[in-house]
């Protein structure tokens, strides 16, 4: 589910930010995925526990020795919620980015404002938006976008940042980054 509201407390969100930086730290751009990376790793994790996802995530890549080796595995992602549809879901999806876009690879989104990155990822089948938000922002192209789930929802909610009555936007350009 990829529902927000428009914010009017920016400067709250700000400060909730800066705090949780000082608690966990700022996350280095070096440390942060490439856009293939998220995307099959958004793929994976969904329904299924994180550390069960990156578990699933970390062995792929390592047996694989490029995206163009996922898009042909034929391993399920043992450990994940309906590894096999995922593993199906995944192939076809890397396989539609290299026949759209040429090759494997997602860089070029950094060009494109956040509508039309988001547009070209939602053509991807198995590409919801709350993967393709995922795709844009927690990896080195930083765009903005703000990625929401259940769990991000009811905490927004009990936060006071969101009523019950909400519309559902895909992007903010009042949150920086």
């Amino acid at each position: 589910m990829q529902v927000i509201s428009p914010f009017s407390q920016t400067t709250d969100l700000r400060s909730i930010r800066e705090r949780l930086a000082i608690h966990f730290g700022k996350i280095r751009v070096e440390d942060r995925p490439n856009p293939v990376g998220q995307l099959v790793g958004s793929f994976i994790g969904r329904r299924t526990y994180d550390w069960k996802s990156w578990d699933a995530f970390a062995r792929l890549v390592e047996r694989c020795q490029n995206w163009d080796a996922v898009a042909d595995v034929e391993a399920t992602l043992d450990g994940v919620i309906r590894p096999k549809k995922k593993t199906s879901e995944l192939r076809q999806a890397l396989r539609a980015i290299c026949t759209y876009f040429g090759q494997i690879n997602l860089d070029f989104l950094a060009r494109y404002d956040v509508d039309l990155a988001m547009n070209c990822l939602r053509q991807i089948d198995g590409v919801g938006p709350k993967i393709a938000a995922a795709t844009l922002n927690f990896n080195v192209l930083r765009k903005r976008t703000f990625v929401v789930d259940t769990h991000v929802l009811r905490l927004l909610r009990r936060l006071g940042f969101m009523g019950m009555s909400w519309m559902r936007i895909i992007s903010l350009s009042s949150i920086g980054k």
